[in-house]
């Protein structure tokens, strides 16, 4: 599980290696709700994907992309917040290994 260093803007993007994978990782914020975009090698793998706590970020496993990102509420189950990313909200990544072990 590796957590993922975010900073507390509502629209932001990074780039970023997780098990040897080139992800590129865009957050905004979406009406109340903050959304994932990912792209793996520059080539687009899932857009729109909505943050919940303690859930699956990517609702579908491809062959393309090992793993996939949850959020932690460090204080209560509520859904991220880009205003307290980092102190209260934290984003991992999984690999699929790790998940079939939660």
């Amino acid at each position: 599980m590796i957590e993922i260093p975010l900073e507390q803007v509502p629209n932001q993007q990074l780039e970023i290696i997780l098990n040897n994978q080139d992800c590129k990782l865009h957050l905004y914020v979406r009406g109340d709700y903050l959304y994932l975009d990912l792209e793996i090698a520059s080539e687009p793998f899932f857009y729109g994907a909505i943050c919940y706590d303690r859930t699956k970020i990517l609702p579908v496993q491809k062959e393309t992309f090992n793993g996939n990102f949850i959020f932690i509420d460090t204080l209560n189950n509520e859904a991220p917040e880009y205003t307290k990313l980092n102190d209260r909200y934290k984003l991992y990544y999984l690999t699929d290994e790790e998940l079939n072990e939660l």
